[in-house]
């Protein structure tokens, strides 16, 4: 199955939410300007998110929270590099975070990458089924239409604080 369109004329807690139903395994890809968004997913539930902006990745996470130094990143990033595998794996075998610290994180950024997208009123997304190389990826588990759910709380809380500001002002 493939999937492309425009964010303008389908949803995308629609778009997530068929996926979920389906129990799909494929990537989603979202487009808006020079900034790319990239969601997977496996058996319908979301098991990793990119996007290109540089405070989103792990390494910046976790180095802004004091959970690695600049030197320990930088150093795993090139053993991450060499081994060819994912960069929270090579954190946890040198002993620089533990997994449940590795799993929080990951699950953090994933959380805030789909959030963000939710933010998006315009952009391209294609979906495309396949079967992608787990290996360079430490995945999570996250419930689709939970995570679909959140997202809304949110915009609909930041919906309403904002009217509250206005109101007030």
């Amino acid at each position: 199955m493939s999937l492309t369109g425009n964010i303008g004329t389908i949803s995308l807690s629609g778009l997530l939410q068929l996926l979920s139903s389906e129990q799909k395994t494929g990537v989603l890809a979202v487009k808006q300007s020079d900034i790319e968004f990239q969601v997977f997913l496996s058996d319908g539930n979301v098991v990793y998110a990119t996007q290109t902006l540089k405070a989103a990745r792990l390494g910046e996470l976790l180095v802004n929270d004091n959970q690695v130094t600049t030197a320990q990143l930088n150093k795993c990033l090139e053993i991450s590099l060499k081994k060819k595998q994912a960069l929270g794996k090579t954190l946890v075998e040198n002993n620089h975070i533990s997994k449940e610290t590795l799993e929080k994180y990951l699950y953090a950024q994933v959380q805030e990458i789909v959030f963000s997208l939710f933010c998006m009123d315009e952009g391209i997304f294609v979906y495309k089924n396949s079967q992608f190389e787990m290996r360079w990826l430490v995945p999570v588990e996250i419930n689709t239409l939970r995570l679909v759910m959140e997202a809304l709380e949110r915009l609909d809380d930041n919906a309403h604080d904002a009217y509250s500001q206005l109101a007030f002002a």
